[in-house]
């Protein structure tokens, strides 16, 4: 039987990116059942409106677009996820935008009769915009680009030494900074799966996730990650592992657009995410006494990593260093709470943080 597909989505003050993204998911060769949308913009209802005038007239499309309960891109993930209905979610970011067959091609995984153990699909990153989006000429703000680093540092980048240089020591991979709660329930392709393209994977950058909707609901996003979401993805591919099988798509294409939004200070950022990690192993940890060296292990790796991009990057007040410094003086006080306490007082300690750091 076909499976049905939501596009939900989490937004924020970037309007012409949610619709692109809106207007792609419309035109897939297989399109969505319904479009879910919480927005935590004050101008909510316009946007609202905005997005109501693409949806074709006298289709059987369901549209849900609610404001935020909290302020929040893990509780936003989770308020859509609850409103929604359909039996596969597209978690994408607001700036994701997909190629015209992604859809179909990932439903195509979920509704292989191998495909029984499998609860998340991944798409695949494409460098550039899906054609329609391309030919429209869509004026999206793009992030900045960031510091502008010498030819050195490229041709480092570039070589053999140095891509290995930044995956292991500098920890410039997808998952670094966060450790591995468990053994995943399920490793390798299951008997039968044989789909060209198809293989398996352990992390689900957000962008470019989908899952069923019933493990969304029971392993819901993070929602303690209230001021700054940082690992969000990481955290649930984790725990969404411990009910099946993710994999991901070679040929259901999707590319990012990283649309231009709030930019909080470096220092901030980077104390924010070395102490999301050590909250959300703290948290799901099978062994927290044998993961907390693992973790004090990690931030010094850290530690070396940004002092290294800082000096590279020629930042000489080495904001980044000086974020890890913050955390690794910090991060105790979540470690030692009992688990039950965690929920109420890391939105507190982040809040600290935000007041302090900015």
């Amino acid at each position: 039987m076909p499976l049905t597909w939501g596009l939900c989505l989490a937004t924020l003050n970037r309007r012409d990116a949610l619709l692109e993204c809106v207007r792609l998911a419309l035109s897939q060769s297989r399109p969505p059942s319904e479009i879910v949308i919480v927005d935590a913009s004050e101008d909510w209802s316009a946007t609202r409106e905005a997005v109501a005038a693409l949806l074709p007239r006298g289709d059987a499309l369901r549209f849900c677009y609610e404001p935020a309960a909290i302020r929040s891109s893990a509780a936003q993930r989770n308020q859509a996820a609850r409103a929604a209905s359909a039996d596969i979610l597209f978690l994408i970011d607001d700036d994701s935008f997909l190629y015209p067959d992604c859809a179909e091609r990932i439903l195509a995984v979920y509704e292989h009769p191998a495909a029984g153990d499998v609860v998340a699909v991944l798409g695949s990153e494409r460098p550039g915009p899906p054609t329609a989006t391309a030919k429209r000429g869509a004026e999206i703000d793009r992030k900045p680009r960031g510091d502008r680093r010498s030819s050195l540092y490229r041709r480092f980048k570039g070589s053999r030494l140095g891509q290995w240089f930044l995956r292991e020591i500098l920890l410039e991979k997808v998952g670094a900074g966060l450790i591995p709660y468990d053994a995943p329930r399920l490793d390798g392709l299951p008997a039968g799966l044989e789909l060209e393209g198809l293989r398996p994977v352990t992390l689900m950058p957000g962008f470019r996730t989908t899952a069923r909707r019933a493990v969304v609901l029971a392993e819901p996003y993070e929602e303690a990650l209230r001021y700054y979401a940082s690992m969000e993805d990481l955290d649930a591919s984790y725990r969404w592992r411990r009910h099946g099988l993710s994999v991901a798509v070679r040929e259901a294409a999707i590319y990012h657009h990283t649309a231009a939004s709030g930019r909080l200070p470096r220092r901030l950022v980077t104390a924010l995410q070395v102490m999301n990690a050590a909250f959300l192993v703290r948290k799901n940890g099978r062994d927290p006494a044998q993961l907390k060296r693992q973790v004090r292990t990690l931030q010094w790796r850290r530690l070396l990593a940004e002092v290294l991009k800082d000096a590279v990057s020629r930042r000489w007040d080495f904001p980044q260093v000086r974020g890890v410094l913050y955390a690794m003086r910090h991060w105790r006080r979540i470690w030692d709470l009992d688990r039950d306490a965690l929920d109420e007082a890391y939105p507190t300690l982040q809040r600290e943080m935000m007041e302090t750091l900015r």
